[in-house]
């Protein structure tokens, strides 16, 4: 096992997308090395293959099997979005606790350090990295900018400019970051609004896009032989990839129309 990991990890190092989905697994919190994750893809994918084409007696099964990796990637979207919506959510809070440890005489890093030992998580761990990187000579706004790169959030990029102000001038960071604070909380809840809007539409996405598939999954166990024609015949396959193909598509329009950034 641990042979098949390393040369997994070896393999995905000469690529040039694998740091992008190290990180995102990184960030997403699951409690599985990236390595282990993808051998353990990859044996999903074998044994799915198998699987399949001895379920149902037809190649089509590997085709099928193909799929496992983006399942898996799916889910680490979905817990990663979690993880950074938890981010944004917690990042004014924190912010204002640092601007009270500032003026109680820490500095910018200090006060960091300081904020970092009450916080919850995902909050605690990024800043923890964002205080080890400034330890080793990093520049404090490098490091947070890092951070908001990896967690996707733009309003660190505030802070950091914060930072980057109290050691250029000396300006007054503790009333600053109040005012970010401020700033942030105003988005947040103008995200919720937003969200409690396109609630319905995110729900009729899913609706929508699963319920053809819930459709073919129970004509295939009331009625086997209604469907074979999809799979057997060349017409069948065709009509099949095109509603795959609408489906997609229709799952990326609509997820284009609710998502709306603030």
């Amino acid at each position: 096992a641990d042979r098949l990991v390393l040369g997994t990890e070896r393999s995905l190092e000469r690529t040039k997308w694998w740091p992008a989905v190290k990180q995102d697994i990184e960030v997403s919190a699951v409690p599985v090395a990236p390595a282990q994750l993808a051998a353990l893809t990859i044996l999903g994918t074998v044994f799915m293959a198998y699987l399949l084409t001895v379920v149902t007696g037809s190649p089509l099964g590997v085709l099928a099997a193909l799929s496992t990796p983006f399942v898996v990637l799916g889910l680490i979207r979905v817990q990663l979005k979690r993880e950074r919506y938890k981010f944004a959510d917690q990042l004014a809070d924190h912010l204002q606790v640092v601007s009270s440890a500032m003026r109680a005489g820490h500095s910018f890093s200090g006060a960091l350090a300081v904020a970092n030992t009450d916080a919850p998580q995902p909050t605690r761990r990024e800043f923890e990295r964002a205080v080890a990187d400034e330890r080793l000579g990093v520049s404090i706004e490098d490091a947070l900018d890092a951070v908001g790169d990896r967690m996707a959030s733009p309003d660190l990029a505030q802070a950091a400019l914060v930072a980057k102000l109290q050691r250029e001038t000396g300006a007054n960071a503790a009333e600053v970051l109040d005012r970010v604070a401020s700033t942030i909380r105003e988005r947040q809840e103008l995200r919720r609004h937003i969200r409690a809007l396109t609630a319905q539409q995110r729900i009729a996405r899913w609706v929508l896009t699963g319920l053809p598939v819930a459709l073919l999954v129970v004509l295939t166990v009331v009625s086997p032989g209604y469907i074979d024609p999809l799979f057997e015949e060349p017409g069948g396959r065709i009509l099949l990839a095109v509603g795959v193909l609408g489906m997609i598509m229709g799952g990326y329009l609509l997820k284009r129309m609710v998502e709306i950034e603030v």
